[in-house]
């Protein structure tokens, strides 16, 4: 080998015109001249396989880059930062031929200073986490909060044009701060995925009187016109707003919602009873009365709490405006109605009068028979009150039927009964617009009429009887009153009464005034039935028939019966417990799941519900009144549930009822 470089060495060279020295070199010895070997420098390391990531973590973090740049140093090597992320790292040789063995040192610098530079950066890691775009502001909020407890072992950097955030620093602070991120972004990630996600979602049940003001202020075309593509759906019976559309219009609909609701304020309307409110829940009363509120620019809402009549406005003044705009507009009159009348208000001639008074009516009326009184409780507007007054006393008036007994002398009746008879009828017929009907028999005169046709016919009849004449014949002769009233004389006798027109009437015949009177006493029970039932009493009309009935009121074939029920329908005691045993523990289930859904129930409401085992189609829960002395409308509070028992069997189509003593206590056995 060396005699080829030798002959090689010893051959003369020229390239481009210029002769060249052709030598052996001895890498670690310089070449073979007179002067010896020369010491190089080596060229710079350029290194572009690094993580630019783990550069920009050193090069900014000044203890980190310290400590690297001292490392190599030790290394005989400056090491030349990257003006820009993506430029390579350089490495400058610092060996000089000062350095002790710097030709051998310079033979290995590559090596050593790129593993020096290697082994630094390899306990360094770099996390990188990509970002949604519309998450980025949400992400760097949350990020300029972060607390890092070792700021010089980790750093946080971010490139906002690819949104992406690296964690670059040691292990371990690297991780920490690391899951700190990922967290934040995922947080920020779910909240953008509920607003950009559609949802639906329904409130929780409220309060008559929010639901009604919700609509009254068109808030849900407000709320649809100011979030498009949202949808707002009211449910009056439910009392609930469904809301559907993105998160986040949901969320701020819902607040804008509760915040008008909590802006409401309140006004006792005071002396208001149910039967008013019961009126009022008509749609035309409804109408009128709100009619009169846009006149006032009142905007309102009103609803029956715990016996207490309370409207509902936005500000204080309107809601005390509107109080005073009920109070006078729904009015409750009462007409007493006379013993002689009741029987009148079942006729076939009240349901007509009664039809054409309220179709004579601006706002519809109602108008309730009590018969316990009896009265009439009429409920109509201040506009029609005193015309339905007017005709219901006229009616009245016009229509009751009284009774009288003349009280006539013996000889006068009979007088009557023989020669006046026409001239009674003819009395009759006169009056017959004042339904005046009269009657002679051998216990006196009977007129039946109005109150102004008897007084009519009385006088009309005293009229008759004082065209009699009288006269006294004395008969001195014995025995001439038993001749006369003996069986013998009596064919004469009435002949010549006959033909004289003339009644003959002995002195000593009684002249006493006879009086009328009705003869027998009550119903009498009928015996009891198989099943325990006895019936007391009866009465039966056109269109119903009422019965008194005693013994066990579940036995009794009907298609709804009542049970006396409390405000919770908890059914431990009483007739609702017997109810309960018979008819199985579905009953009370299916109350409680009522309760659940609505709420506990009031002093006269009623709840319709299964009748579980028990042989009826219903059984209507009643809540009748506690007995506080009157003070607390208890009479109005039973009125109404009896009366609201009858109205749900009518509603539900059927046809029978049992009623128990509501409000009489406790069954005992």
């Amino acid at each position: 080998m060396f005699t080829v470089i030798d002959h090689v060495c010893g051959r003369s060279h020229t390239v481009d015109s210029h002769t060249l020295d052709v030598k052996l070199y001895h890498e670690l010895i310089g070449d073979s001249g007179e002067d010896g070997p020369k010491f190089k420098v080596p060229d710079v390391l350029v290194i572009t396989d690094l993580d630019p990531r783990k550069i920009q973590f050193v090069q900014y973090s000044q203890p980190n880059k310290d400590g690297l740049e001292k490392q190599l140093t030790a290394q005989h090597t400056k090491i030349i930062w990257p003006e820009k992320l993506a430029d390579p790292v350089k490495l400058e040789c610092l060996l000089t031929k000062e350095v002790k063995d710097c030709r051998n040192l310079a033979k290995e610098w590559k090596k050593t200073a790129r593993t020096s530079l290697d082994k630094f950066l390899d306990v360094l890691l770099v996390y990188k986490h990509q970002i949604l775009q519309d998450a980025w502001d949400g992400v760097m909020a949350q990020l300029q909060n972060m607390n890092i407890s070792h700021p010089d072992g980790v750093t946080v950097a971010v490139e906002k044009v690819r949104f992406e955030i690296f964690v670059m620093g040691h292990k371990k602070f690297a991780t920490e701060v690391s899951q700190s991120v990922e967290k934040i972004i995922g947080e920020i990630a779910d909240e953008l995925d509920r607003k950009n996600k559609q949802i639906k979602e329904t409130t929780s049940p409220m309060k008559h009187h929010q639901v009604v003001m919700l609509s009254l202020t068109h808030f849900i075309d407000t709320m649809e016109k100011k979030y498009p593509g949202m949808k707002v759906m009211l449910d009056f019976k439910a009392r609930t707003v469904t809301y559907e559309g993105l998160y986040g219009e949901v969320t701020s609909a819902k607040l804008e919602m509760y915040e008008m609701i909590n802006a409401m304020v309140s006004s006792d309307v005071g002396d208001f009873n149910k039967g008013r409110y019961a009126y009022l829940q008509d749609k035309a009363v409804k109408q009128y009365v709100a009619g009169k509120m846009k006149e006032d620019k009142i905007m309102s809402v009103w609803e029956m709490q715990d016996n207490r009549f309370v409207v509902y406005a936005m500000t204080d003044d309107a809601a005390v405006r509107a109080a005073h705009i009920l109070r006078d507009s729904v009015l409750e009159t009462i007409v007493d109605v006379k013993k002689e009348s009741s029987s009148l208000l079942s006729s076939y001639r009240w349901a007509i009068e009664e039809r054409s008074i309220k179709d004579s009516c601006n706002v519809m009326v109602q108008m309730k028979v009590q018969m316990n009184k009896p009265c009439i409780v009429i409920y109509s507007t201040d506009r029609d009150a005193g015309m339905v007054r007017e005709r219901v006393t006229d009616f009245l008036t016009m229509n009751t039927i009284y009774n009288t007994k003349l009280s006539i002398s013996t000889g006068m009746l009979r007088f009557l009964q023989a020669h006046c008879v026409n001239e009674i009828r003819a009395i009759a017929d006169r009056l017959k617009a004042d339904q005046v009907s009269i009657d002679i028999d051998n216990l006196g005169v009977e007129i039946k009429g109005t109150e102004v046709g008897l007084s009519k016919a009385k006088m009309d009849i005293g009229n008759v009887i004082d065209s009699v004449e009288k006269k006294e014949h004395i008969l001195k002769k014995p025995g001439i009153t038993k001749l006369m009233t003996s069986e013998d004389s009596k064919p004469k006798v009435s002949q010549v009464e006959k033909s004289h027109g003339v009644v003959i009437v002995p002195s000593d015949e009684s002249e006493d005034d006879v009086s009328g009177g009705e003869a027998g006493g009550g119903p009498t029970p009928a015996p009891r039935r198989r099943d325990g039932i006895q019936e007391m009493a009866r009465c039966s009309q056109p269109n119903y028939h009422l019965m008194v009935m005693l013994g066990d009121i579940t036995n009794l074939k009907v298609d709804v019966l009542v049970n006396a029920a409390n405000k919770e329908l908890q059914h431990a005691g009483g007739l609702a417990k017997a109810i309960v045993d018979k008819g199985g523990k579905s009953i009370q289930r299916d109350c409680d799941e009522h309760i659940k859904r609505h709420s506990r129930l009031l002093e006269g409401d009623v709840y319709l519900g299964k009748p579980g085992n028990i042989k009826c189609n219903f059984i209507a829960h009643a809540v009748g009144p506690v007995w506080q002395g009157g003070r607390n409308n208890e009479e109005d509070m039973l009125r109404e549930a009896v009366l609201k028992s009858m109205e749900e069997a009518n509603d539900h189509n059927q046809t029978s009822i049992a009623l128990p003593a509501l409000g009489a206590g406790t069954q005992l056995r």
